[in-house]
């Protein structure tokens, strides 16, 4: 189940982290795996999967986390993998 609740602050970041990378990396995009903000994989809390992983890419990724982090009260961690 997926769900998003408005009142959270993680969620709302969360949200408008993908929609920024939905608009910047169109099909490239793959998938979004958010934990909560406090859990963490590999010091991550959030997945993104990519179709190709390239430095313009991630940068891209880092840009928006950047922006999200500063807007919010809380902090993207994105680990990037590419799709097969």
């Amino acid at each position: 189940m997926y769900s998003l609740n408005f009142t959270r602050e993680w969620d709302s970041a969360l949200f408008e982290f993908t929609k920024l990378l939905r608009e910047r990396l169109g099909n490239n995009l793959v998938m979004i795996i958010g934990l909560d903000e406090n859990e963490k994989v590999y010091d991550s809390n959030v997945l993104v999967v990519v179709r190709s992983k390239t430095d313009d890419v991630i940068m891209s990724i880092a840009d928006v986390a950047l922006d999200v982090n500063s807007k919010y009260n809380c902090s993207i961690n994105f680990h990037v993998i590419q799709n097969g």
